[in-house]
């Protein structure tokens, strides 16, 4: 999972958030979170943080890049159906 964190990372926005499933599965989530300076946060099995406000995104486009894995359109759903996440994400 190291390698999937070290290659989003610098692409996603300033205060962009970055989450993983299945964080309790091993230390990877809390060691890249210490690593950047990041508070390794999780939602029961899903780690949460968000890259601050004053960091650069390093790709060429600043594009978000966005994976989506359930096949639902998450981007329509408004705040209040985000259940568990600290308001600090949303």
């Amino acid at each position: 999972m190291m390698f999937e964190y070290e290659q989003a990372y610098p692409s996603s926005s300033p205060a962009g958030l970055l989450l993983s499933d299945d964080t309790h599965m091993n230390a990877a989530w809390d060691d890249f979170c210490v690593g950047h300076g990041l508070e390794p946060t999780r939602v029961e099995d899903l780690g949460v943080t968000r890259k601050p406000r004053d960091a650069r995104a390093s790709s060429a486009s600043g594009k978000t890049i966005r994976i989506d894995t359930a096949g639902e359109n998450h981007e329509e759903a408004p705040e209040s159906s985000i259940k568990g996440i600290p308001s600090r994400f949303i």
